[in-house]
Order: structure tokens, then sequence, then C-alpha cells
């Protein structure tokens, strides 16, 4: 059997084999001991089967054996004979690859070539492999007519992807002035893309794909110029946004890629026709991309030039702009006249080139304009106008830190300084308070002249921080502040570039106003207005350092005069310094250890000592006092040197002060200064870090510590000091046990399950009653803090010492969790009803149990409580149904509980973890919607679910049961939190269904919903009504288009 018949029977099933044979054939031509003839005859009963799947074999034989052999192998003779061979036998399998080997042979020839080029556009049917193959050829004549008619008609998008960037490289690298049209006729005809990929498209070939491929071909090359920018002025009249937008990118395109030269010639028609896009704006959107386009043309007009003369390509294109710009300046309230604002702004930002032309022709009629007009809104029209100048000029120019700009020429804004710094100024002081919009954007102006780097002297921004300070200072206060808000704000933007203007002149004045004594801070409440003004100007180190050191110092002077029952003005103090502190950040360590000696040290012990004796109880005794201070202090020790966090773990209950406490035990109920060492010590613990290895954190005195706490917790009244002694029991759960001691956690929960189950059997719980507080902030409003019995302070407890375990996804989670549920199921209500409630601090957000205080929250946390919760309660809901008739009020207090339990849990859930669980979640959000809960968390849940998840809601079947349970809540008398949400999410619902199958189901309910939604266009919340006015547009939108597509049909 030869070669070439072994081969074809192997080819198919073994592939290395086949190789095998063709890499002995090929030695064997290398030895002489055959001829190329001779395995060319070989194959000649093979290439004539009707099998093509044969045919295709013998062709691959003679391929893999050329492979095989050495580049110089085959003679010129020998490869035009091979390459006419396998021309001829285009259309088997093998023979491109055959003709692709050819190629890459010093001796293929260019007459080779053409007849390769001949044979691929004539007898093709893989087109694909086609273009790849074409990618090698040389360049000719034969080679451009034929490709170009190759791809003619090609409408698959992968041979798309591949023809654009050969063409693009073809008219990049090569000679095509002789065919420049019939390139650009190529791919211009594909213009613009209206391709849509297929759902699930396995090749990723998306429509912005071919956009940018096909847009670098048409900027690949300034020869095609001619044909491309009249073209697209054509595609311009366009009334798809879609296609305007794809032109005016293309447009840009070809400005950043083409000469001077080749753009000068089109400038003038290009502003001719963008112009109208802008002034007549009809789409934002397509109005900014034509500015971009603008601004694109006139970098390109100043690419290689240090001067505007007047008969330059820039100057040429820029003087019709700044003319008719003028114009509509004269009337700068009409819409035309922002418009021109936004053209210069545009084109100002784009090189110091265009800022200085354009500048010496605006500004002089801009000032003359605004001295000669009287009235306030024509005023503040231009200046609006102006600060779009500005903001190009920091563009340009940069602002005080900036390093890098060195723009060709000089700011000539400078010129006109002295005019502008009056008018704004002028503006801001000049003008009746009433004015606030206008005196806002004057006082932005101001903000922006002393932004731009080197154009205001250090003397003309001090007159610009005494206009602000003035503001703050001296004005009352007039509407939402807004003056003020924008005065304080550019203080702060001033303090970065400018400190020690700051320091000379705001500093002092702010400093004068603040009150010596707490009397004089209750007769005026200003104060808090000052040191929010001082926090926003002390970020940068210099100011932040005599802020620091002066609040400080007031505080000294108000603790001195025993103010125990004024702590406002001492807290406010306090909350400066943590928000200044926080801000600017406490990287250096000696800076650090000061801040923890005066305040962490000095302050905490100032506060404990009056307890003995030794002085009279002051503001830091107060409980918001005593949080803003741990507050504070918990952030200066968490930025110490590990070695002194680890001193500082002696101090957590001793609080730096022996006089009080020999040792660092946990403080007693009989201890003086108990409640003010319970409050500082949770803060303290809280900023230890994981790993700290203090005797303190250790099992055993972790497990006596719980013991403690647990009793503490019982018998706590003060709600602020249970709240506390609750998170110190979650902080040593969390972070300071280790897993094979978790079983000290799990024993004090399983002691608590018992306590519970044996006071429901008994009937009769510890006769002791005490007013309940919050664990969150969020959870004031639930039964589970309202004042109650034994059972409350314990499933307290068990809540707190589940979520630290569950936070830190302890190996018990699943059976934690579900040892939760169970408490829902309990026929005690008064202990159902509570737990219910308390799944709310499973997940919540707490200040002191949060990442930054190294409480370990893994990420996987909600997936895991979801994927434990959610089947419980679908399971314990269906079951409680299905034996509905025997106990019927029973089983709806349960179902009542779950639905309470699982509303508290939304909140807390990211909407990408619901959605693999939206079949089990939908009934169960719509029968939250109807429950004795507050609505309000499954709202939230359906506002953050809709955008990804519209579809799934419209074929699931739910979407009339919603529609009738949302246009419930949007009516009095529900609290107008829900009527707000319940009214968006019926807005939503026609943008994020209407695609599909939930077309159909919106054309159904349109009648319902705009009648339903006019008592809500009535409600007496303004916010209502808004989100009722936005739902009825939404719904009339949406439907209209289908109900026309129907009545065609």
């Amino acid at each position: 059997m030869t070669d070439a018949a072994e081969y074809v029977v192997v080819a198919e099933r073994d592939r290395t084999a086949a190789h095998q044979i063709a890499s002995q054939t090929a030695q064997k031509l290398e030895a002489r001991q055959i001829s190329l003839i001779q395995v060319v005859e070989s194959v000649g009963d093979y290439i004539n089967d009707e099998d093509a799947k044969i045919r295709g074999r013998a062709v691959s034989y003679l391929t893999a054996t050329l492979t095989e052999l050495p580049p110089k192998y085959l003679s010129r003779q020998q490869l035009q004979v091979l390459c006419q061979f396998f021309c001829d036998r285009i259309e088997d399998g093998g023979a491109l690859d055959g003709l692709s080997h050819l190629q890459s042979l010093d001796r293929f020839t260019t007459e080779m070539t053409q007849m390769t080029v001949r044979a691929y556009t004539s007898n093709a049917t893989t087109k694909t492999r086609v273009y790849k193959s074409l990618a090698l050829l040389e360049l000719g004549k034969v080679f451009l007519v034929s490709f170009t008619d190759l791809v003619s008609g090609e409408k698959d998008p992968r041979n798309l992807m591949l023809i654009f960037s050969m063409l693009r490289v073809t008219m990049v690298e090569w000679d095509i002035a002789n065919h420049s049209e019939r390139m650009f006729d190529s791919v211009y005809a594909y213009f613009p893309i209206t391709f849509r990929p297929p759902p699930n498209d396995p090749y990723g070939v998306t429509a912005q794909d071919l956009k940018d491929r096909l847009r670098d071909c048409i900027a690949s090359t300034k020869l095609l110029a001619p044909y491309a920018i009249p073209n697209l002025l054509d595609k311009l009249d366009s009334t798809s946004v879609v296609v305007k937008k794809d032109v005016l990118r293309t447009f840009i395109a070809c400005a950043m890629t083409y000469d001077r030269h080749t753009m000068s010639q089109y400038s003038i028609t290009l502003w001719d026709a963008l112009k109208f896009e802008v002034l007549n704006a009809q789409e934002p959107e397509i109005a900014d991309e034509t500015l971009q386009t603008l601004r694109a043309v006139a970098i390109c007009l100043s690419k290689n030039q240090t001067e505007v003369p007047s008969t330059s390509p820039l100057a040429q294109y820029l003087r019709p702009i700044a003319k008719e710009c003028n114009e509509h300046l004269q009337e700068p309230t009409n819409r035309q006249a922002k418009a021109a604002g936004d053209i210069l702004g545009s084109l100002c930002s784009a090189n110091s080139l265009t800022h200085s032309y354009l500048v010496k022709a605006v500004f002089p009629p801009f000032i003359t304009l605004y001295q000669d007009f009287a009235t306030i809104p024509k005023q503040r029209a231009l200046l609006e106008i102006l600060n779009k100048l500005l903001d190009s000029t920091i563009t340009v120019f940069g602002n005080w830190n900036s390093r890098d700009f060195k723009p060709a020429l000089e700011n000539v804004s400078e010129k006109f300084k002295d005019q502008l710094l009056k008018i704004c100024s002028q503006a801001l002081m000049s003008t009746i308070r009433g004015e606030v919009s206008f005196r806002c954007t004057s006082a932005t102006s101001l903000r922006k002249l002393s932004t731009i780097r080197g154009l205001l002297q250090d003397n003309e921004i001090g007159l610009v921080v005494q206009h602000f300070d003035d503001i703050v200072l001296n004005e009352d206060h007039y509407g939402e502040d807004d003056l003020r808000r924008l005065a304080m704000e550019s203080l702060a933007e001033v303090s970065k570039y400018k400190p020690r203007l700051i320091m000379d002149i705001t500093f002092p004045a702010f400093m004068a106003r603040l009150p010596d004594t707490d009397a004089e801070a209750e007769a005026n409440e200003s104060y808090v207005g000052i040191l929010e003004g001082l926090a926003k100007i002390s970020v940068e180190n210099e100011p932040f350092d005599t802020l620091l050191r002066r609040l400080l110092n007031k505080i000294d002077v108000l603790i001195a005069s025993e103010n125990v029952d004024s702590p406002a003005y001492t807290r406010a103090i306090l909350s400066t310094i943590w928000f200044v502190m926080e801000r600017h950040g406490t990287t250096d360590v000696g800076k650090t250890r000061d801040h923890y000696d005066r305040i962490t040290v000095g302050l905490i012990r100032r506060t404990l000592l009056p307890r003995s004796g030794a002085g009279a109880l002051t503001a830091l005794n107060h409980d918001s006092v005593l949080s803003v201070l741990g507050h504070l202090s918990n952030l200066i020790i968490r930025n110490l040197t590990p070695e002194k966090q680890n001193d500082i773990a002696e101090n957590v209950y001793r609080l730096f002060t022996p006089e009080l406490a020999q040792d660092n035990s946990f403080p007693s109920r009989s201890d003086i200064a108990y409640h003010e060492k319970i409050v500082l010590s949770t803060w303290i613990l809280a900023a230890l870090p994981r790993d700290s290895e203090n005797p303190l954190v250790e099992a055993s005195q972790v497990q006596k510590h719980l013991d403690q706490l647990k009793k503490l917790v019982l018998f706590e009244e003060n709600p602020l000091l249970r709240l506390m002694l609750l998170r110190q029991i979650a902080l040593y759960v969390n972070k300071h046990l280790k897993t094979a001691d978790l079983h000290i956690a799990t024993s004090v929960l399983a002691t608590l399950y018992n306590s519970i189950e044996n006071s429901i059997e008994l009937s009769k719980p510890p006769s002791r009653i005490s007013i309940l507080s919050p664990l969150d902030t969020n959870m004031s409003s639930s039964p589970f803090n309202s004042p109650s019995s034994f059972f409350a302070d314990t499933l307290r407890l068990v809540f707190t010492i589940t979520s630290a375990l569950i936070n830190r996804l302890a190996p018990s989670t699943t059976t934690d969790l579900s040892n939760l549920l169970n408490l829902l199921s309990l026929p005690d209500s008064s202990v159902s009803v509570l737990a219910a409630h308390g799944f709310t601090t499973l997940l919540s957000p707490d200040l002191i149990l949060s990442p930054q205080n190294d409480y370990l929250i893994r990420k996987l946390v909600p997936q895991r409580v979801l994927s434990v919760v959610l089947p419980n309660i679908v399971e314990c809901i269906r079951n409680n149904s299905k034996s509905s008739q025997t106990l019927d009020a029973k089983n709806e207090k349960r179902k009542e509980n779950y639905l309470t339990a699982l509303s508290s849990l939304l909140p807390y859930l990211p909407p990408p973890i619901l959605l693999p669980y939206l079949d089990q979640l939908f009934p169960l959000l719509l029968q939250c919607l109807t429950s004795k809960s507050d609505p309000s968390a499954p709202l939230s849940t359906f506002v953050s679910l809709l955008p990804p998840a519209g579809a799934s809601l419209a074929t699931s079947g739910h979407l009339p049961s919603l529609v009738m349970r949302l246009l419930t809540l949007s009516r009095p008398p529900r609290p107008s939190q829900v009527r707000v949400l319940a009214t968006k999410t019926i807005g939503m619902l026609p943008i994020y269904l209407k695609e599909g199958a939930g077309e159909r189901e919106l054309v159904k309910e349109k009648g319902k919903v705009v009648r339903e939604l006019a008592g809500a266009l009535d409600d007496r919340r303004r916010d209502v009504r808004k989100e009722a006015v936005a739902a009825r547009a939404a719904w009339e939108r949406a439907v209209a288009a289908e109900e026309e597509e129907d009545e065609e049909e």
C-alpha cells in the first residue's frame, strides 16, 4: 500500500499516524528515493473520487508532505506546478493550507500571487480562511480589485472583523492613491452598522466591535477624506440618534488621524453642518458628541502650531464660530446663547492656541454686554457662560496644584482678570440677599478665577477669601443655605493650594466667632456652621494642626467651667475634631502619639477622675459626649503601632486611671465610674487588632467576660449601656475567639435557648420589666425595641452572638440560622414576633462592629444566610398552608413571622445574590407587601431587582398581582415613604418589562394603572406626586408603541 493510500485510510481517525506517514514521504523525497512527480501521481486515484472527504484527505496528504520539506527544497518551476494544482483544487480540503505554505516560501512569485488571488476570489467557499490567507499576499492591482469584489456583500460579523482589519492595514501601509474611491466604497457600504448579535452569541462579536473597526477604516488615511466627509455629512441628516452618534464619532476619529491641511478643506463645511446640532439641540447626547467633534477639529488644525496668524487654518475655522457665538450672546437668556457658551467652552478647552484666539475674540464684547445689561437674569446667564469658559481655562492651564502643564501660549485671560474680578465681586457682595441663584453663580465664578494657576495674585485671592468668610460668618440663613455651603466648599478648595491665606484670614475670623462659654453657645447656635467651616478648610497639614490645638484649648476652657448640664457645645467640638482627623488621616506616627496622649489618655482621665471626688462632673460625663469621645479615641488607637496597641489592651477596663482600678478586670455595677467605663471600654476594645496576644483576649478570659456580660445585659435598664454591653459580646466572639474555642460561644447560646424554652413551658418568665434599646438605629420602629420582658433581653443576646458567629462564617452557621428560624414557630407569640424582628440585626451595619475595627465580616455571608433562610421560609409557609384548615389563626401568625423575618433581612441582601432565587422570592415578596410588617423593605427590593430581573418578572405571571398591591400601597393611609416607593416601583415596571412577554401584560394593566394613579397625582406630599407624574408618563410612553403595533396587525 502506498503512503498516499495509508494516509487516506488513517487521516480521519489518527492524525498522529497520518503526520508520521507524511513525514516519511518527505524524508524519502529528501533522500531522492522517490520524486515529487511520483508523490503527485500517487494521489491521482483519490483526487478524482466522488467523495469530497477522500479528495480532501488526498490533497491534505500532499500539503502535509510539502510542509515537512526544507524551505528551499522546491524549485521555482515545481512551485509553479504545485500552485496551479492547489488553485485547481481550491474547494477541496487541504488546498488552502497548501497555498498558505507555498506563499511563505521565498521563491513564491508575483505571478503565482495573482494566480492565487484569482483562485480565492472565484472559487472560495470558506471565506474566513480565505481572508486570513489573503493577509499574507503582496499588494497589487489584481489583489485590490479581486479583494474588494470578494468582500462585497459579506454579512458574517466574524468575517467583517477580519475584512475591516485587513482593509485598514492595506490603506495605512500601501499607496492606494489610484484606488482610494474603490477602497472607500468597499468599507462605506457597511456604514452605519445595524448588526444585533443573537442571544447567547458564542462568537462574542458585538455591534460596537464592528463599529470601532469600521470607524478605524474610514479614518485610516487622508486619501479617503474627499469621499468620507461629504458622505458622512449626508448621513448626519438621519433621524436616528444612533446613526448620528456613529457619524459624529467617525468625524472625531478622522480629525484625530487626518493632517491639518486635509481637515482645513472641510472645517468651515463641518461647522456649518454641525452647529445646528448644538444650537437647536433635541438630544443632549448628540449635542455632547457634536461639541467633542468641533473640539477635535480645532485640535487637528492646531497640530505643529505655536501661534495663530490670521491666515492660518485654525483662525479661519474659529473666526466664524466666534462671530456667531457673540451674536447669540446678545440675548443671553435664550437657549441658543447657552448652546453658544457650550461651544465656546468646548473649543477653548482644546489647547492654548484655540483658548487664546477665542478669549481675545469673546471677552471684550462679553464684558461690555454684562455692563450694559441691567437685569439680573441676563447677567446671571452671562456669568453661567463665563463659568464654562473658566472651566476650559482650568483644563488648559491647570490649577495651583498642577505641575505638568506647559501650554504653548501664555494665558491671555490675565488681560481681563481685573474686570472679571470686579464684575464677580460686585455680583456676589452688592446684590440683595434674596437673589441666591445669581449670587451662587458669581461665587462659582470667583472660585474658578482663584483656582486658575497663575491668574490671580495672593492679595487678589485673599480678597475672594474675605468675601467667602463674610458670607459664612455674617449673613443670615436663607432658604436651603446653598450660598453658605458653596462659600465653605470654596474656602476648603482654596486651603488646598493657598493654606497660608486661610491661616492668615479665615482662621482668625472663624475662631473669633466661636463662643467662649456654653452659655454663649446656647444663646447663639451659629457655632455649628463655624465649626463645619473650620472642619472643611483644615484638611492640609498646617490648618489641621492649628485647628486641633485651638479646639482642644477651647475644650479645656469649657471643662473648667463644670458644664455637665450643657454638653452640646463640647460634643460639637469633639465631633469636629473627629471629622477633621478622619478626613486628614493619621499617617504621622509622632503626631498620632501626641493625639493619643492628649485626647485619649488626657480626656478619658478627666472624664473618670471626677467620679472619685477629684473634681466636679463635666460635659465629658454626658452620654452623648462619651460616645463621641470613645469614637475619637477609637480612631486614634487604630492608627497607633501594634506594639502600642498591645500596651493599650492593658487599659481597656482600667482606662488609664490606676487611681480607680488596680487591674484591668471587668468593672462591676458597683463601680463609681461604671457608666463611663462601659461606654469608653467598648470603643477601645473595638480598636484592638484581631491578632492581639494580650491576656485580656485569651480564651479563658473571654469566657469569663462573656458570662459577666450576659448577666449585665439581663439586668441593665440603661439603653446606651445595654447596647455597649452587647457590642462587647459581639467583639469578643467575632474577633478574639479562635475557631477551636468557638464552643464557648455556642455553649452560651445553648444556655439562652434553654432558658427561653423553659420559660415558655412554665408560662411565667422572670417578673422583670426592662426598657429595650435598639441593637441598631434602623430598628427604632421595630417591636423588637419596645418595652418587653425577659424574653426580649434573652433574644437580644441570642441574635448578637449568632450575628457575631455567622459574620465570621463559623462552622455552626447553618445550625445557628436554623435555630433562629425555629424561634419563629414558638407557640408564645411574645417570643416569636420579637424573634422575627430580630433578624434585622443579623446583617445590619454597625458603627463599632465594622471592618474598620477589624470586625470579621466575610464577603459570602449574605449568600450563606440567604441560602439557608430562604428555602426554610418557603418550606415552612408551604407546610402552614397545607394545615391551614385546622389551625388557621396560629398558622397565620406563624406565616406573618416568616414574612417579617424575610423583610428584616432584605435591606442587607445585595440584588446580585437574590437573582438565582427569583422563582422562590417573587411570591414571598408579594406576600410581604400585604403582610402586617413594614412593606418598605420588599418595595426597595423590587426597585433594585427590576433592572436586572425585569424579564423574569414578566414571564413569572405575577405582574397583575404586583400591580394591584402596588396601587394599594400608593394610597393613604400608608406612610409617605411607602407611598413614594410604591409609586416609584409602578413607574419602573414599563421601563424594565416592556420587552418580550411583558409587553402584552403591560397593555392589559395600563387602563387600571393610569386610572388608579389619579389618587397619587393628588397626594398631599410633593415627592409622591412627582413619582406619580413620572410613573404615568412611563406607562403611556412604553405601552403606546405596543398598542400601535396591535392596531396595525
